[in-house]
């Protein structure tokens, strides 16, 4: 599940959002739910887990925080 800025250019949802309603639609047909948009501290992690992520993608925003954090 991923918005790929979606959410920029119609400003409807989030990846969370829409986990929650469909999770159990989309594990009719894959073994896993990666996610992927928006999580930035391990609570969000967390979030996305409970709610059914098998896998929560932190690409730019763990990136980032890690550079802050070391200039």
């Amino acid at each position: 599940v991923s918005n790929h800025g979606g959410r920029i250019k119609t400003r409807k949802g989030s990846t969370i959002k829409f986990l929650i309603k469909y999770k159990n639609f989309l594990k009719k047909y894959a073994k896993e739910i990666w996610i992927d948009g928006g999580f930035r501290t391990p609570q969000h992690y967390n979030i996305a887990e409970y709610y059914g992520a098998s896998c929560v993608l932190v690409g730019r925003p763990f990136v980032s925080d890690v550079l802050k954090q070391l200039s």
